[in-house]
């Protein structure tokens, strides 16, 4: 996740819970549309050329791209209306969906329905394949400028679905004919979102469509072992997603301990830095460099013997262990990642199937780290999807 800035800058991106209790009424209606214009799919190979992304594309439409504004909820169950992108082939059959959840960023202007071309490649990928693809800019991000709720599982969810809602009512709307289908995909943050969607989908959602496959890069699942392993190493160089992770519970769930959990010399200012005007490496600069300099002692030993309770709570409900997955799934994840751990790859993995989902499996990106999941895993995730087509 720290790193995927850098891939962006390469020009490509493979993003981008509702538990059935918002009623499409509610939620997922279309507000806004915006038409940014039509492309060639032949620019996609270049893209993917200049960003070092080996992968074997079958580009047959024109793609009309779209920014859209939608009604979601916030983590206090207000409607409020968010931000995304939906990519449409021209002149297609019926299509399937397919909505790609994007990694973290800081900058509110960092998403697929600002800069299509860089922070939607990987949709405008799947609907040159013939997907009417959408990607969520996620509540905080694009349009919306509320706190970002980074890693909150329940909200992520329903950006999500009901991005796609909207993309369904758009579809209705210009008569452009699906075929019932979804699939979703999603890297680094966008793979912990793409989890928790599956999650609320598979616990019944509505959703007018049948969820086919779902592919997860690089992405966080067991959030307590994750942050085990950072604060057992103080030499840890995620500052800005410890940071991102931190203060947003911190406002989620109304600790109000930021003087406690930081140390003295950042507690003040660490909050204000995301507030989506601060770039990765703005907001790194402001930070230490290292977790050990970043949090307070004596509160990481606390939370490491377990005396902890409502922080360790907290973390414990947005982690993605507790459910079977139904829908195949993959999980893609390089050997060599460090920013999210391999080792929590294997965990969701091993829990998944002592729990008996039908159709999950790890595929390991040997000596791959986290930057370059991605790039190694975009065509294998192309090849899994077409295989899964009608």
């Amino acid at each position: 996740m720290r790193r995927v800035g850098l891939l962006l800058c390469a020009v490509v991106l493979l993003a981008a819970c509702d538990d059935g209790s918002h009623s499409a009424a509610r939620t997922g209606r279309l507000v806004h549309t915006e038409h940014l214009g039509d492309i060639s799919p032949q620019i996609l190979p270049v893209l993917l050329d200049a960003a070092g992304v080996p992968a074997r594309l079958e580009l047959r439409y024109r793609i009309g791209i779209y920014r859209i504004r939608y009604t979601t909820v916030d983590p206090d169950d207000n409607v409020v209306e968010v931000s995304g992108a939906i990519f449409i082939p021209l002149n297609a059959p019926p299509a399937p969906v397919a909505s790609t959840q994007h990694g973290t960023q800081s900058l509110r202007e960092n998403v697929a329905s600002v800069a299509p071309l860089i922070y939607g490649a990987d949709a405008l990928l799947l609907a040159a394949e013939g997907f009417v693809a959408c990607s969520p800019d996620y509540l905080g991000l694009g349009s919306s400028t509320a706190p970002h709720p980074y890693l909150h599982a329940d909200t992520s969810a329903a950006t999500v679905l009901d991005g796609i809602r909207a993309a369904i009512q758009f579809c209705r709307e210009r008569a452009i004919a699906l075929d019932g289908d979804l699939f979703l995909a999603g890297y680094s943050q966008g793979g912990y979102v793409t989890l928790a969607a599956q999650r609320a989908i598979e616990a019944g959602a509505p959703l007018d469509l049948t969820l086919s496959a779902v592919a997860s890069l690089s992405g966080a699942y067991d959030l307590v072992g994750i942050v085990d392993t950072m604060l057992r190493n103080p030499a840890d160089e995620d500052v800005v997603l410890a940071s991102y992770f931190v203060t947003a519970y911190n406002r989620l769930y109304g600790w109000d301990r930021l003087d406690e959990i930081f140390s003295p010399r950042y507690a003040g200012h660490v909050a204000s830095l995301f507030d989506g005007t601060r770039s990765f490496a703005a907001i790194q600069a402001a930070l230490p460099p290292t977790v050990g300099e970043l949090f307070n002692p004596a509160f990481v030993a606390r939370y490491l013997r377990r005396e902890e309770p409502a922080v360790l709570a907290a973390i414990a409900d947005n982690a993605l262990l507790d459910w079977t997955p139904q829908t195949p799934l993959r999980l893609y994840h390089g050997s060599a990642d460090t920013t999210v751990p391999y080792a929590n790859a294997v965990t969701a993995l091993q829990t998944y199937q002592q729990r008996g989902a039908p159709d999950v499996a790890l595929v390991t990106l040997e000596g791959v780290d986290h930057v370059g999941g991605i790039s190694a895993a975009i065509g294998p995730t192309l090849e899994w999807f077409r295989s899964l087509r009608r």
